[in-house]
């Protein structure tokens, strides 16, 4: 029976790329896309108090210091508990 076109393996070697192996490793550093704007407002802090942002010694500076910090840690942790809710689904 000279099968002029044979059927391939599952595992075969003419396996063609999905969209889920090309994906897997964009996936696997999705994360990073969360430095960049820590970086950038890290960043930003540091210049305003390099500036002097806290040096007046006013109450109301360093509450809005203070409240600006509290804010961006909630939606950090937001963010990583979305990351890891979808990577692990």
């Amino acid at each position: 029976s000279g099968n002029a076109y044979p059927i391939p393996s599952p595992q075969g070697r003419g396996k063609r790329p999905t969209a889920r192996n090309v994906n897997k490793p964009l996936k696997k550093f999705r994360f990073l896309l969360f430095l960049l704007p820590l970086a950038l407002f890290i960043s930003f802090l540091d210049k305003e108090i390099l500036e002097g942002f806290l040096s007046t010694g006013e109450t109301l500076d360093h509450y809005r210091y203070l409240g600006v910090l509290v804010i961006a840690v909630g939606v950090i942790i937001y963010l990583v508990l979305q990351f890891d809710k979808k990577s692990n689904s």
